[in-house]
């Protein structure tokens, strides 16, 4: 819903060229470094700039053996919920509302009412505000951590 809404047709345009090559991109890599090379190749989904080639950022990563057990072990919504609802500790949550992996609303709905959460929604930003948008996530980060 939120590519549907959000996403440009030059950002879908692209993202269905990247699509058609995707499978023999990964097909090229070593096992161990397909999702890195799908990460760098998907771009319009992880970056606010469709066109960012995040190659270079993710040199040198590699898919072990505790990937698997981590998709095979994601919670459902409701057990998200109710494992964030039993946390007393301050979270901080910083999401880019360009994020079309895992879009914002997914998260709304696990956070709605808690208030150990403080909840900031980049609007220009996508998958890493921390890396797209240094200048605005670190003071951010820096007063949450000061206890502001």
């Amino acid at each position: 819903e939120i590519w549907d809404r959000l996403a440009s047709p030059e950002r879908k345009a692209l993202m269905a060229v990247k699509e058609e090559t995707l499978d023999s991109v990964v097909a090229l890599a070593p096992p161990n470094r397909g999702f890195a090379v799908g990460y760098a190749h998907r771009s319009p989904l992880y970056w606010a700039d469709p066109e960012y080639d995040a190659t270079e950022r993710m040199a040198g990563l590699e898919t072990g053996p505790a990937w698997g057990r981590l998709v095979e072990t994601l919670p459902t919504a409701a057990e998200a919920r109710s494992r964030l609802e039993r946390l007393r500790v301050p979270i901080l949550l910083i999401l880019g509302k360009l994020d079309f992996v895992i879009p914002y609303t997914a998260w709304e709905g696990l956070i709605n009412g808690l208030p150990n959460i403080q909840y900031i929604l980049l609007e220009e930003d996508s998958h890493n505000p921390q890396t797209e948008s240094p200048e605005l996530v670190d003071p951010i980060l820096m007063d949450w951590m000061a206890g502001g």
